[in-house]
């Protein structure tokens, strides 16, 4: 079972929020609520078990490439020194044997660096080779015990080779219980975390941002981007949620070049993080559906890192539908 790559991610992002909750400056904040710090304490317990299962998911495959590796080495080096001995005797002038030094002729370099299949195959077809002329190799240092110990050499060998399938069994065992692993963490996450520091929202509106950013799922091999993480709330620190959050186009003073809009949508908290445009002294403008336009800043963006902000919005009442008048009941005379 391969690792997909998600759950990567997702234990990155896990590492990411939980070092976020207790760094110095937020950790009072952190366990000011008691659900919370306990749901935290959790989560780092799931961590490190995440952690744990996929470095030894990891670590099957590594120790196994290594020896492998290392196995490869061992044999060229054993086998390169009786082939050039045998070699010799295959291209002696009195008798030559070209079928023999064909099967030998190999540099040190070539052998250390073959396919490891190919190797097992050309060493096993220079054995067979050597051995049918073993009687007449005691000249050259090379007997039957020769032929035994670099039968052996090749058998460990072919042991290495094989080590993969149980490597594959152990790798897909690991692969499971990580799943399942980053499975219940997430689940922390979604079912308590993310409920806990919502209600902190209007109390420590930077601390919602934050740990907002932080919980994202990213793409480390993508490069961090230039953003805004913005929270939108009314003079009641309510949420306005699907309003458009633009940070506004901009021309830069050094080069006159001009750098189009980029925006986002609030959740259903408020939150939106706009990313990848260009750095620089940039304004923030609220709009939407149910918001009075109100443009924030300007703000300071750096290449590569976030500006935190909360705008506080007026709701517009431009779209709320006209009372509709009530019908005039007739009088009856009596």
């Amino acid at each position: 079972m391969f690792i997909p790559y998600y759950t990567v991610a997702q234990l990155q992002m896990i590492m990411r929020i939980n070092s976020y909750s207790q760094d110095p400056s937020r950790v009072s904040i952190t366990n000011s609520v008691a659900a919370l710090e306990a749901a935290f304490a959790l989560l780092n317990t799931k961590q490190s078990n995440c952690t744990s299962l996929f470095d030894q998911y990891h670590a099957v495959i590594t120790g196994i490439t290594n020896l492998r590796r290392q196995s490869r080495l061992d044999l060229a080096n054993f086998s390169y020194t009786i082939m050039k001995s045998v070699y010799a005797f295959a291209t002696q002038p009195s008798s030559p044997n070209p079928t023999l030094a064909a099967k030998v002729k190999f540099n040190l370099s070539s052998l250390q660096r073959m396919a490891f299949v190919k190797l097992a195959t050309t060493i096993a077809n220079a054995i067979t080779a050597t051995d049918a002329v073993v009687a007449s190799l005691s000249s050259y240092n090379i007997t039957a015990a020769t032929i035994t110990d670099w039968q052996t050499q090749l058998a460990a060998y072919n042991g290495v080779l094989n080590l993969p399938t149980e490597a594959i069994k152990q790798r897909k065992s690991t692969g499971a219980e990580y799943s399942q692993a980053i499975t219940d963490a997430m689940n922390l996450v979604r079912n308590q975390i993310d409920g806990l520091v919502a209600r902190l929202m209007q109390t420590q509106s930077a601390y919602y941002i934050g740990y907002r950013s932080q919980r994202e799922l990213t793409d480390t091999a993508a490069k961090r981007h230039t953003r805004a993480d913005v929270l939108v709330i009314d003079e009641l620190s309510k949420p306005f949620i699907y309003a458009k959050v633009t940070v506004d186009a901009f021309t830069d003073p050094e080069t006159g070049n001009s750098y189009k809009a980029v925006s986002g949508i609030t959740d259903e908290n408020g939150f939106v993080s706009v990313k990848a445009f260009f750095p620089g002294i940039r304004t923030i403008t609220i709009s939407g559906n149910g918001v009075k336009s109100k443009t924030f800043g300007p703000y300071n963006f750096q290449k590569g890192k976030a500006v935190l902000a909360t705008c506080i919005c007026a709701p517009s009442f431009e779209n709320i539908p006209a009372p509709q008048s009530q019908p005039q009941t007739a009088k009856v005379s009596k």
